[in-house]
């Protein structure tokens, strides 16, 4: 996964966060309703971290999906579009 400024965190780029291993999911702008953020949290507390990505922040006419999931190891587990999560979670239940 390429190394992307965040929009907040401990850490101002995404390389850094990852030397910390565990799961982190990349939101583009916002696109995950505050519900489903609230629900991953809980429900995956201590195995992923939320962090939000601007697509201003990106190089010009780079496509990005609504969230990326980035493995413990640094490689990009899932991407998706849209608030449909489905896929998220069934990744994440398989990885356990």
């Amino acid at each position: 996964m390429a190394d992307l400024p965040l929009k907040q965190g401990p850490s101002s780029h995404l390389h850094a966060l990852i030397d910390g291993g565990g799961f982190h999911l990349l939101e583009f702008d916002g696109e995950i309703d505050d519900r489903l953020r609230e629900d991953i949290s809980k429900t995956y507390e201590g195995t992923v971290t939320i962090q939000q990505v601007s697509r201003s922040s990106l190089p010009a006419r780079t496509r990005t999906p609504a969230y990326v999931l980035v493995r413990p190891d640094g490689y990009i587990g899932l991407r998706g579009a849209g608030c449909d999560l489905g896929p998220l979670e069934r990744f994440l239940r398989e990885w356990r």
